[in-house]
């Protein structure tokens, strides 16, 4: 969402789940309409994080096969990112 004098516009539109958490993901530097998506987060489930077989793919060269796992923690009510030894780490930007 942007914010263009005073009004509030989406920069993209989807349906977005009415009873479950999800995350929105652009993926810098992938060709434009291919850079965002869209990845429901189950309670209390961890989702891989890797370069392929992975829940959330990032189809890059830069990212370990399993680089991170991302898991929605209820008690916390917090996302918890934890890097899975990956040569380079996880860098997140938000």
């Amino acid at each position: 969402m942007i914010e263009y004098k005073g009004q509030h516009y989406p920069i993209f539109d989807f349906d977005k789940p009415t009873k479950s958490h999800y995350l929105v993901f652009e993926v810098l530097g992938m060709p434009s309409g291919k850079n965002f998506s869209v990845i429901k987060v189950p309670d209390e489930y961890t989702l891989e994080v890797g370069r392929s077989n992975a829940e959330i793919c990032i189809p890059d060269v830069s990212v370990s096969k399993k680089q991170a796992t991302l898991k929605l923690d209820l008690q916390l009510g917090e996302l918890v990112l934890q890097d899975n030894n990956s040569k380079f780490g996880t860098h997140l930007m938000i």
